[in-house]
């Protein structure tokens, strides 16, 4: 196991990693053309993940606290959005 110091260390890391992607996927939705959907851009990137990233794909289906959370995230997305996403509310330009 790890001492304190390391788990802390783990988690800043983790943290900081999921803020970045999630930073990175506002922009890449904020910079699609109008009328393009969020949905698609996230299916397509989702299969890009597969291919490139397949342990982080395995590790989010696998997750149980990932399947815990997905039906409250749908449903927050749909309600918020009308279905298009947490992604959608940022103005394009």
């Amino acid at each position: 196991m790890f001492n304190d110091r390391e788990a802390r260390q783990i988690a800043s890391s983790i943290c900081n990693a999921a803020k970045q992607i999630t930073d990175t996927l506002e922009k890449m939705i904020a910079d699609l053309p109008q009328g393009a959907a969020p949905e698609m851009a996230m299916q397509c990137l989702a299969v890009e993940l597969s291919d490139s990233q397949p342990l982080l794909v395995k590790a989010m289906m696998e997750s149980e606290q990932a399947r815990i959370r997905l039906p409250a995230a749908r449903a927050s997305s749909q309600e918020s959005f009308g279905g298009a996403g947490q992604y959608a509310t940022n103005e394009r330009t």
